[in-house]
């Protein structure tokens, strides 16, 4: 994992390891097919814009409150795993970004993939998600 910091020699493992918590718990309550756990991770009134590209280039943009967003990740029996690569992070005082490639698999197999951008909050100590913004689309992906 890359990572790109304003004030990076302020920054520790432990202070970009508890930046990318909030991140990582996300990943695995989609996992986890667990919606409320991804609203543990979140703060405000934000929510998720998702980008989508279709193999035909048409192209769309909607809009989701954390509770929509939490509504949609329902119970099935696939497995998901979404992986970030190429990772920027930065940081200035109480605000932070993660900013990185994704591939989303379902029963291993590559579903789609795209840019996921984290905007962070320092809640109180604890870094929450604020906004989530994330683009996919199912061609270029890799294997």
């Amino acid at each position: 994992m890359l990572l790109s910091l304003f004030a990076a020699a302020a920054l520790t493992a432990a202070d970009r390891a508890a930046v990318l918590a909030p991140v990582e718990a996300t990943f695995a309550a989609l996992a986890a097919h667990n919606g409320q756990a991804i609203l543990a991770q979140t703060w405000g009134t934000g929510g998720a814009t998702v980008a989508t590209e279709k193999e035909d280039g048409t192209r769309s943009v909607r809009q989701l409150s954390w509770a929509q967003f939490a509504e949609a990740i329902k119970p099935a029996p696939e497995t998901y795993e979404e992986k970030l690569g190429d990772t920027i992070l930065r940081v200035d005082g109480d605000i932070a970004m993660v900013w990185g490639r994704y591939t989303f698999r379902i029963d291993g197999k590559v579903h789609h993939c795209g840019i996921d951008h984290f905007q962070l909050t320092r809640i109180s100590g604890q870094w929450k998600i604020t906004n989530l913004s994330w683009s996919t689309r199912t061609t270029g992906c890799g294997a």
